[in-house]
């Protein structure tokens, strides 16, 4: 009897064991079979609070969700086309209600007329004006498409000297940047990095932190020569000038960084041309992905001293520094970077960059800025090198950026044709007088000249011997196209170079083609608008305060207070939990950790006393709300982290 007894329980604990063998390797198979590597925490990864409906999120990224955004039947917005996500309140582009059509026929509350557009409509609307295709013989041409504005005549902003081919890109080695960058570099490893927000690999190499009279020396020396340098072999290196030029068909082919992109990579923008946004962005991330290493640039820098020291580090940074992904560390306080001080970092330096103390942009009569005239000193053109840096590191770190561009300068980036139009996205006034001047019948009796005088009573000739050239009937024509290049270009020209310097030694222009100028604005500015219902959508709760929950109340008054928050106030709410100001591409689905992996926003209840506040871990996107006793008193809780611009980064 014991002996069968015995026998049995050998039997069922090799069988145990067969089956733990059995699920191991089945683990192991799938795993490799998607080309990944065994993550350590594959078996502790859990969602944040259990029994969570949003659970099934976690451990994706924005991939994922792209690639099943793809298929979601979008509606269409009737001004610009765009394909917006079925919950979307307004259109992404141009904030257009669902439902409105643009006609001439007809009245209703429903319909537009083309002349009520507003300039963010007009310019949504007409996004698609100009596309990069092959020619009957293979070359890349611009071709123009519908809702052209068939009067205006057209420029474009384009490099001279393009000797060298896109396919033989490289990146420039450079030995002497890096000895005082207050960075830390992760090499590239043959194994990602684990998702524990505390791992530190062992390639970890830590950078002197002091920024002393050799980094003042070596940053003088990049601001004496700045110059626009494609990321090719030393020996291959090329410096361009940019130029503004009326436009040719065949300046579509051409990069500005002086190289030519080659028809097969055309082809593929093409296929991408007329899909939804979201294949766009997804070929974006999986190439950012594929082409990603597994290491980090870790910037160190005092809150207080953000603008200054940022700048710095940004303006220093080597190669082997600019394209890995950013993490933060703010001196003298206690946070740790599992991407909630990232997001911070990226609103409080862009914020900063923007500020008019800071002197590098100005506010327009649209709601974008552009670059400041007035600032184009050696050091202002540093600055504008590192601004570049910051638009391409973003990018590659996927955060979104509390500003705008003007529509010109969003078209510069890419390359788009310009035309009159445009000047109408930056000063509607002058837009108005220009269009007066090229269409009147008596332009002698306004007497013009060839010259800009500017505020501080510098005169600026639009050709040689302008001041002695009068605008007359015959050359009025002359006249308003010089003076658009000089408003648009020329007074911004070593400005723009140095920024797209910037931008396209870490992120190549072919990158971003895919894109019109508003879908680029889309990526690197995200959703303006703070969706509640979406953001109510796609949050999480602990089961204190679910429904049916003791205290399910309480979450009810929490979106009730923020309903009722005025759009500053929501902005601001939302940074305390996040990090940023801004909601992502996706939405609030879109929301992700420090690894890149999917973390929804989430509100877990906590014990009240007597003068508790909120508490955010933004790493996470999760706010510790206090089980207030009445309504009144959680809104004055939220409005005082609010005010105070309170956070409290830990880790959980």
């Amino acid at each position: 009897m014991g002996t069968a007894s015995t026998d049995v329980a050998i039997i069922g604990a090799a069988m145990m064991l067969l089956l733990i063998i059995m699920g191991y390797c089945f683990v192991r198979i799938v795993i490799s079979q998607k080309g990944q590597h065994v993550d350590p925490n594959f078996f502790r990864r859990v969602p944040l609070m259990e029994e969570d409906f949003l659970g099934a999120l976690y451990g994706l990224n924005r991939n994922d969700i792209e690639e099943l955004m793809c298929d979601v039947e979008k509606w269409n917005c009737g001004v610009c086309a765009f394909a917006n996500i079925p919950d979307a309140t307004s259109c992404a582009l141009c904030e257009t209600k669902p439902g409105i059509v643009v006609t001439e026929n007809g009245v209703g509350p429903e319909l537009l007329h083309p002349t009520n557009l507003t300039p963010m409509q007009l310019s949504a609307r007409t996004r698609k004006q100009w596309l990069r295709t092959l020619d009957a013989s293979g070359q890349i041409v611009w071709s123009q498409m519908t809702n052209a504005t068939t009067d205006d005549k057209y420029f474009v902003v384009t490099a001279t000297l393009p000797t060298v081919s896109e396919i033989d890109i490289y990146a420039v080695a450079d030995t002497n940047v890096g000895d005082q960058v207050q960075i830390v570099v992760d090499e590239p490893s043959s194994e990602p990095p684990t998702t524990d927000a505390t791992h530190r690999t062992s390639h970890s190499q830590k950078i002197d932190d002091a920024v002393d009279e050799a980094l003042a020396s070596r940053m003088s020396l990049e601001r004496d020569s700045i110059e626009l340098v494609d990321m090719t072999r030393p020996e291959q290196q090329v410096r361009v000038e940019l130029a503004f030029q009326p436009l040719s068909m065949d300046s579509a082919g051409r990069t500005l960084v002086g190289t030519t992109l080659p028809p097969w990579l055309v082809r593929q923008v093409d296929a991408l041309t007329n899909e939804h946004f979201s294949v766009k962005y997804l070929a974006l991330l999986s190439l950012l992905r594929a082409n990603m290493d597994y290491g980090y640039s870790k910037l160190k820098v005092y809150r207080e001293r953000i603008y200054e020291e940022s700048m710095q580090l940004l303006q220093l940074l080597g190669p082997l520094h600019r394209c890995a992904r950013t993490r933060i560390e703010l001196l003298g306080e206690a946070g740790v970077d599992a991407g909630g001080l990232q997001r911070e970092w990226y609103t409080l330096f862009t914020q900063a960059v923007f500020e008019p103390s800071a002197g590098l942009f100005v506010a327009t009569d649209s709601y974008g800025y552009t670059l400041n005239p007035a600032s184009n000193s050696a050091g202002d053109l540093a600055k504008f090198r590192a601004v570049g840096r910051l638009l391409a590191r973003s990018i590659l770190d996927e955060q979104v950026l509390p500003f705008h561009f003007t529509v010109p300068l969003f078209k510069m980036i890419l390359g788009t044709p310009l035309s009159m139009t445009d000047m109408l996205y930056t000063d509607k006034q002058i837009y108005t007088s220009l269009k007066f001047v090229e269409s009147s019948a008596d332009v002698e009796s306004l007497c013009l000249d060839f010259s800009v005088a500017l505020a501080s009573g510098e005169v600026v000739e639009l050709m040689p011997n302008g001041q002695d050239i009068m605008v007359t009937a015959r050359n009025q024509t002359e006249y308003v196209q010089r003076m658009l290049q000089y408003l648009l270009f020329d007074r911004i020209q070593p400005q723009l170079q140095s920024l797209l310097t910037g931008l396209f030694e870490i992120l190549p222009q072919h990158y971003l083609i895919m894109f019109d100028h508003k879908e680029l604005e889309l990526v690197l500015c995200g959703v303006t608008e703070i969706d509640v219902a979406d953001w109510k959508q796609f949050t999480a709760t602990s089961m204190t305060l679910r429904r049916g929950g003791e205290h399910s109340i309480k979450m009810e008054w929490f979106w009730e207070i923020v309903t009722a928050m005025s759009t500053q106030d929501r902005a601001k709410l939302l940074q305390f939990a996040t990090g940023s100001t801004r909601v992502p591409v996706q939405g609030f689905k879109g929301l992700t950790s420090y690894d890149g992996l999917l973390c929804p926003f989430s509100v877990k209840a906590i014990d009240y006393r007597r003068g508790i506040l909120p508490r955010a871990h933004a790493c996470f996107n999760r706010i510790d709300l206090p089980l207030y006793p009445t309504k009144v008193m959680m809104e004055e809780g939220l409005k005082t982290v609010v005010q105070l611009a309170m956070s409290d980064f830990t880790m959980v």
